[in-house]
């Protein structure tokens, strides 16, 4: 049953002429301008001149929000891992490698790096 209304959802939306994903991408933009402004304002404020600034508070709760929305889009690019797309760990035997360097004494070596 999740599926068909996942359907409809995606059916509904893409009537209304909306793409949740375009959207959020949007407003990461925005805020990340915002965000830019702001910390302009702060350098010029702290160097002396007079203008209006925004207060530690707003920047503060923008730079939230705008972390909120990056791990909201973050499933898009990086889906969860779940049991079943987890790869299964194998445990593989040791290698070891012999060198017969002629008359010296051989040396081996395995995939621990020990001599």
């Amino acid at each position: 049953m999740a599926k068909r209304y996942s359907k409809d959802s995606i059916k509904l939306l893409e009537s209304l002429g909306i793409d949740p994903l375009k959207e959020l991408v949007m407003l990461h933009y925005n805020m990340k301008t915002q965000i830019e402004k702001m910390e302009h304002l702060g350098d010029l404020k702290s160097k002396g001149h007079k203008v209006v600034g925004y207060s530690a508070q707003a920047h503060a709760m923008l730079l939230a929000a705008h972390e909120r929305l990056l791990n909201n889009m973050m499933p898009y690019r990086y889906p969860k891992v779940t049991d079943e797309n987890q790869a299964e760990s194998i445990d593989t035997p040791p290698i070891t490698i012999t060198l017969n360097t002629g008359s010296k004494p051989a040396l081996e070596v395995n995939r621990d790096n020990r001599y």
